[in-house]
């Protein structure tokens, strides 16, 4: 409504009350609102009304409160109108008008506030947002919160606790709705903080918790875990900390010590638990880990403290109460629930109690509870191996694992138990967590002994499971127990831990442990055998004991891989002489008396159950020959090596049956393979061929993988083929040296083709299965398969053989898969071809490159993937020979026009096989090139014809990318009076076809607006128009009809990077630049400084909108074009930097980059400017010293005009002068010097730097320094402050001020560490060395310099540095850590070595304090001690 109409019926502030205070709303019928009419008179600032604000407040907060009750859509409290009525009340503290009276508004609104209480409209606005429309929510609680942010403040001073518990109560029961609202957050934190402070207040605590626990604990619950609390931890603590507080508060818990009973609180969550059990099992680690930290927080004021009460009586009754609220809450998660959600929560709960540490055992009811708990774990585990109740057992396993680390005799008596249990559960990190406590305990206590039994009974008592024997002995195997990870622990374990006294019986236990099992095995395979015999009646009974036999199988195959576990960890280097020989005499009867002979009898049972099915015996056999590969390899047993002939007979014939199981199959041929090394008189031949011919019957090259666990090779196909590619992986592993050396050419050969049939992969991938391509791998980058003659001849002869057949170098689809053979070339080191293979395989792969050529166009993507090897191949074969397959210059053209005639690939663009054809007709072009003189130059001619006029009009194929690599090659490599004249004619013919074809296209291109559809095409114009102006370049062409083009392309360039995509354009700037870079020379000189400033700008633009790589080819432009300028571009260049750089405030968004570029102009510069580098670098140094911008700018800005100091004192050392060093110093103190504000974390790279520049200085400018001593002690000085931290726990002033002495690029928190202490003191060390100056000077007069050090002119300024590292180890505030000082030390020491005797006297004198002096004196004495004083 128009003001002026509004205010034709209130003409005075008698009419403006009267109109607010109307019983009607609009006072006036059809009239504006009482809310409308207080907005247009509070803007009004012409209308006076005494005590405006008040007014209008007062009006405002009543209204609220008594209309609080309406529905929503009438309410004013969810009327915007009215908190931005308010708002702008607040935010206008005083009155508009300068006539009106100017009245403090905390006089008005204080009593105001008090007057009309804010607290039931916070209650009704949250307990009625939940109606409000979702769309307006969000708004209407930012509007709220933001003006009860002024008001809340004020009005919580008059609110008792009952009040603000309603709000707080309001607050729980918005939130549990699941909002995530940001407005309603900052309204809670206020109440909640406002609560928690006036209940802290309170005297009536016990009624306001029984109160929160009838009425909102199930709220509260709910809000902990709401989206708001979630996101915002602030809020979530508030909220958190009032509830506590409530429940948990000195009063509460008093009343509950007092009468040692807790069933209020326990009764209100069984209320909750019975409709909602998740939502109070997910809150009860909280209630717990509070109610101990409430019981902590009160201590003193809850238990005896009295002059009777014994020592640590208090702490006990903590723990105790803790425990019985702990054995309370628990007891809500009934011991029938068995679900993930019970199970987490016992966890947590243990956690909490393991974490507080409140267990005693004394605490009999205690024991009691975790009792019940295991029982609990144990009837969860007894289902473990079902995979449906994976996630249930591992938390039963967390319980067990905290349950240990309580108190581990709690879990002793069901140890017994719970290992047979573990054994049928799969790996993973909660069982073998649980293990590992258990064997820390064992250790501990130096009973390894009673561990191993107790393994050995697991293993005897296991249960047995409603599965397959083969699912059980996988699954067994599986286990925590038999897994890698802890059966090497147990290894190390036994070596460390088990004494010498133990050592017999252990080994006797695991004897006696192996032959029982062994016994059982052999009864029940006598009984089979016998049931066999009879008649056919009787097969249940049969089936019975085959079942028997496998279980007992079973449990033996467990018994023998613990068993060899045991005997090879046996600590044998750690006993006596006499306890020595025995163990091994043990070892070696048992060996012999029942390895070997249990062996026969296995191998003998086997064969006599021919074809038939007898998985027990032989898993019983495959236990037998792990236990004895164990016993023979193990080092540190050193046993003789003894070899049972008969039994490797009767093995070597076993192997080669093809129903014997596939593991038994590995571990024959193991144990084979091993005793054959031994130089036996055994048939190798013979074991060669047969496991030859079980790998090419079973090992399958693709499609196959193995887990790297013997008991997952199943008696199938499949398991026959993971058989054979374990054996593959165990003869390229160990054994590839014995059939080198016992091996015939064809059994190698053989091998070899088994190999090779590995297809190699495309893109390798790491997997935790073992896969034949990781074999193939594996054999070619292993340099011992290179270093074995026998298999390395073969292998180049087999190579030979594969490459040499005619299909090698047919031109059919179908042979491709025969050509991937020469993949594998990549992988032979050069070194190992002999002279006639390197030049037949060049000869052969440039016939099949070629055969194999007209395939790519042909929606081949194999064909690509060959020629891409090829091509590589031949590259890395003239990089290593010097030379190419062709011989005459005919040959090599004929090639290089096939190379440059290869289509693109039709699947679409491979950057691989660009670079690679590429960089191959790069090689040829500069063969060509270089015979071209000698032997004529019409080949290179006949190539040159090749190129079409419109190779980057109409882009086909890779003649115009070869082109552009050809002219790139002329300019670095060959001047145009290095080629035959008729060369040069034929490129100067060329490059006029190319320009009248091209120049159309690219004036076109400058005229068209950049899109995705056209960027590729222009593009290639502008990489062939910058072609061709090095071409013209290299020609020396003077040419001035040339069109300038770069200007509006970099124009057009920059209008469409703001509209689209920077990164979309890198590949254009790139080209847009070198194309202007080119038109230099082009240009009349008195063109050539604007055209130069317009450069500039241009790459500090693109520069800015590139990535990384791109930025790199802008330099490389920029660099290469520097060196060739003239020298008059040359300085007009470095002023336009030098002042750029100056202008700090106008350019400041591109300074970073063009001290990047001052860096490049001093690096690449024309020759003959040695002056003018100085000049420039003088000019630059002065400015970064003088611009604080530079110094406290931008991080990245310090750092690169760091680099720029540091790049030019150190490959630029002569051209310092000392002027430059004057502003060195004054930059470098600048760096360093004490600030009050610093970086949010530490830059380590800077001190690094500066490091580096004054090391170059010393190093390499001694001269220089020699005149600056005062201010190479400075530094120095300041450099070594740098390295104190400040000491833990300090306070915030503390902090600030060790802070304030240090530099603004140094963070309390994150202070300089080792590695630039170790910087620091070569720096140090570096003044004793002896160094000459490098300076611009005559041959004589370098050679007659005397190698010097800055020793003795620095002596006297030594001491001053000593003193600060003195005074950074004194300074009470600040240490230097252990690391620092030693790293440190050589150079503090040879800081001590230039020190004089007097100025060291004066130093103790007159310039130490106490704490110093004593500091002083232990450096000295450390120094002495390690000084070399010519006695030696």
């Amino acid at each position: 409504m128009p003001e002026h109409s509004t205010f034709d019926t209130i003409e005075s502030s008698q009419d403006f009350v009267r109109a607010l205070r109307s019983a009607s709303d609009p006072p006036t019928a059809g009239g504006p609102l009482k809310v409308e009419i207080a907005q247009l008179a509070w803007n009004n600032a012409s209308f006076y009304v005494p005590s405006k604000a008040e007014l209008i407040a007062d009006w405002v907060l009543t209204k609220l409160l008594k209309e609080k009750g309406k529905e929503v859509p009438i309410n004013p409290i969810f009327d915007a109108r009215y908190w931005k009525l308010l708002s702008s009340l607040n935010l206008s503290q005083d009155s508009a008008s300068p006539t009106a009276e100017r009245r403090p508004t905390k006089t008005w609104l204080i009593p105001l506030l008090h007057r009309v209480p804010l607290g039931p409209v916070v209650v009704s606005f949250l307990s009625l947002f939940k109606a409000v429309d979702e769309k307006d929510q969000m708004h209407i609680a930012d509007l709220v919160s933001s003006c009860l942010s002024t008001l809340w403040p004020i009005a919580v001073q008059r609110m008792n606790t009952e009040l603000l518990q309603e709000c707080y109560g309001s607050l729980l029961n918005t939130l549990s709705l699941g909002l995530n609202n940001s407005g309603i957050s900052k309204l809670g934190r206020m109440v909640s903080t406002s609560y928690h402070n006036s209940l802290t207040n309170s005297s009536n605590k016990k009624k306001l918790a029984q109160s929160f626990l009838q009425t909102h604990l199930r709220s509260w619950f709910q809000a902990l875990s709401a989206p708001s609390a979630s996101h915002d931890g602030s809020f979530r603590s508030a909220i958190l900390d009032a509830g506590v507080e409530t429940l948990f508060n000195l009063d509460v818990l008093r009343q509950s010590y007092d009468s040692k009973n807790e069933n209020f609180f326990v009764e209100s969550l069984e209320k909750i638990f019975s409709t909602d059990g998740d939502l109070v099992m997910q809150n009860l680690p909280i209630l717990l880990a509070q109610y101990i930290s409430a019981n902590k927080k009160h201590r003193g004021a809850l238990f005896s403290q009295g002059s009777q009460a014994q020592s640590g009586a208090s702490l006990d009754e903590l723990h105790e109460t803790g425990m019985r609220f702990f054995s309370l809450i628990l007891g809500l998660v009934k011991d029938s629930n068995q679900g993930c959600q019970a199970w987490q929560t016992r966890v947590l709960l243990l956690q909490i109690v393991e974490r507080e540490n409140i267990f005693s055992s004394k605490q009999l009811d205690s024991q009691i509870t975790f009792n019940r708990i295991l029982e609990l774990i144990l009837v969860a585990l007894n289902d473990g191996w079902k995979q449906d109740y994976l996630e249930r057992t591992s938390l039963a396993v967390q319980c067990l694992s905290t349950i240990a680390k309580i108190d581990f005799d709690l879990v002793i008596p069901f140890v017994t138990r719970c290992l047979p249990l573990l054994l049928q559960i799969p790996t993973s990190e909660h069982p073998l967590e649980f293990l590992g406590i258990l064997l820390s305990y064992h250790t501990k206590t130096r009973t390894m002994t009673d561990f191993i039994q107790n393994l050995f009974a697991s293993l005897s008592s296991r249960n047995t499971l409603p599965c397959s024997s083969r699912e059980t002995y996988q699954r067994c195997f599986s286990s925590s127990i038999m897994s890698t990870a802890h059966l090497e622990r147990l290894s190390r374990a036994l070596q460390s831990f088990l004494t010498e006294g133990q050592c017999i019986p252990m080994t006797n236990l695991v004897f006696d442990t192996l032959k029982a099992s062994w016994e059982q095995v052999h009864r029940i395979s006598r009984r089979h055998d016998g049931e066999q015999e009879q008649s056919k009646a009787k097969t249940k009974i049969g089936t019975t004991i085959e079942n028997d036999a496998e279980e007992l199988a079973i449990t033996y195959s467990l018994v023998a891989q613990l068993s060899s576990l045991v005997l090879s960890a046996l600590p044998l280097a750690s006993l006596s002489s006499t306890n020595l020989k025995t163990v091994q005499q043990l070892l070696v009867d048992f060996r012999t008396d029942f390895v070997h002979h249990t062996l026969l009898k296995s191998v003998k049972a086997i064969s006599k159950q021919g074809n038939s099915d007898f998985w027990a015996g032989e898993v019983s056999m495959v236990a037998n020959l792990r236990l004895l590969y164990a016993l023979d390899i193990s080092r540190n047993l050193a046993l003789p090596v003894e070899i049972n002939e008969k039994l490797c007979k009767k093995m070597l014939e076993l192997a080669f049956h093809d129903s014997t199981l596939p593991e038994l199959n590995l571990e024959l041929f193991r144990l084979l393979l091993y005793t054959q090394s031994l130089e036996s008189r055994q048939n190798h031949q013979e074991l060669f061929d047969r496991l030859l011919l079980y790998l090419e019957k079973h090992f399958s090259p693709a499609g196959n993988q193995w887990s790297g666990h013997g008991h997952h090779l199943t008696k199938d196909e499949s398991g026959k083929g993971q058989a054979a590619l374990a054996i593959m992986h165990l003869i390229i592993e160990r054994w590839m040296p014995e059939i080198d050396r016992l091996a015939s050419s064809k059994q190698l050969e053989r091998l070899l083709k088994i190999i090779l049939s590995i297809q190699l992969p495309s893109n390798p991938q790491s997997s935790q299965e073992l896969r034949p391509e990781h074999l193939l791998l594996e054999v070619f980058h292993s340099a011992q398969f290179w270093e074995l003659p026998n298999i390395r001849d073969v292998f180049l002869d087999l190579l030979d053989k594969m490459t040499s057949t005619p299909e090698a170098t047919a031109p059919r689809a179908v042979d491709l898969a025969r050509l991937q053979i020469y993949r594998y070339l990549l992988f032979i080191p050069m070194e190992y071809f002999s002279w006639q293979l390197f030049n037949d395989l060049v000869k052969r792969v440039v016939e099949a490159d070629m055969a194999l050529c007209q395939l790519v166009s042909d929606h081949d993507q194999g064909a690509t993937e060959v020629l891409i090897t090829l091509r590589i191949f031949l590259k890395r074969a003239y990089i290593y020979s010097g030379s190419v397959a062709q011989e005459s210059s005919t040959e090599l053209a004929h090639f290089l026009v096939h190379l440059l005639e290869t289509p693109m690939p039709s699947h679409g663009s491979n950057p691989d096989f660009t670079k690679a054809t590429l960089d191959l007709a790069q090689i040829y072009f500069s063969k060509l090139l270089k015979v071209s003189k000698k032997h004529g130059a019409g080949a290179l001619l006949k190539v040159l014809k090749t190129f079409p006029p419109d190779l980057f009009v109409d882009s086909q194929g890779m003649s115009s990318a070869n082109f552009i690599a050809l002219v790139d090659l002329l300019s670095k490599e060959f001047p145009p009076t290095s080629l035959p004249e008729e060369v040069v004619a034929a490129f100067r013919q060329l490059h006029v076809q190319i320009s009248s074809s091209l120049m159309p296209g690219i004036i076109s291109a400058t005229e068209t607006p950049l899109d995705s559809v056209n960027l590729e095409k222009i593009t290639t114009l502008c990489s062939g128009w910058h072609c061709l102006l090095s071409l013209g370049k290299w020609l020396g062409s003077t040419a001035t009809t040339i069109a300038f083009v770069g200007e509006k392309l970099s124009s057009m360039v920059l209008r469409s990077m703001k509209v689209g995509k920077p990164f979309e354009f890198d590949g254009l700037c790139v080209t847009t630049l070198a194309i202007l870079l080119q038109e230099i020379g082009s240009r009349p000189l008195t063109e050539h400084p604007k055209h130069l400033e317009f450069i500039i700008a241009v790459y500090l633009e693109f520069f800015d909108a590139v990535d990384k790589a791109s930025q790199k080819e802008l330099d490389d432009h920029l660099a290469r074009a520097c060196k060739g300028l003239e020298l008059s571009d040359y300085i007009h260049l470095q002023s336009l930097v030098s002042e750029s750089l100056s202008n700090v405030e106008v350019l400041r968004r591109h300074l970073l980059h063009l001290v990047h570029l001052a860096a490049l102009l001093l690096r690449e510069h024309p020759s003959h400017s040695l002056v003018h580098i100085q000049k420039f670098a003088t000019r630059c140094i002065h400015i970064f010293s003088e611009k604080d911008h530079f110094v406290r700018g931008p991080i990245m800005l310090r750092l690169e005009v760091l680099e720029m100091v540091a790049q030019h004192c150190s490959y630029q050392q002569a051209a310092l002068r000392s002027l430059d060093a004057a502003g060195i110093w004054l930059l470098l103190s600048k760096y360093l010097a004490p600030s009050v504000v610093h970086d949010q974390d530490t830059e380590p790279i800077i001190f690094h730097k500066i490091v580096a520049i004054l090391s170059s200085l010393i190093r390499l400018r001694r001269d220089l320094v020699s005149h600056a001593l005062p201010h190479l002690g400075m530094i120095l000085r300041q450099l070594l402050l740098c390295m104190r931290s400040c000491r833990p726990h300090l306070g915030a002033k503390q902090t600030s001020i060790v802070m304030n002495t240090q530099p603004l690029w140094m963070s309390a928190s994150q202070p300089l560490g080792a590695e630039e202490a170790k910087i620091l003191g070569r720096l140090l060390e570096s003044l004793n060395t002896k160094t000459t100056v490098r300076v611009l000077s005559s041959s004589a007069t370098s050679e007659n310099q005397k190698p010097e050090s800055l020793a003795k002119p620095f002596s006297k300024h030594a001491v001053y540095v000593l003193k600060a590292y003195i005074e950074a180890m004194n300074d009470p505030l600040c240490l230097l850590p252990l690391d620092v000082r030693k790293e440190l030390q050589p150079g503090i020491f040879a800081l001590c070595s230039m020190v004089s005797e007097h100025s060291r006297d004066s130093l103790m004198i007159s310039a130490l304090d106490g704490g110093g002096k004593m500091t002083f004196k232990a450096l000295w004495k450390e120094y002495d001690k390690q000084r070399y004083v010519g006695k030696g």
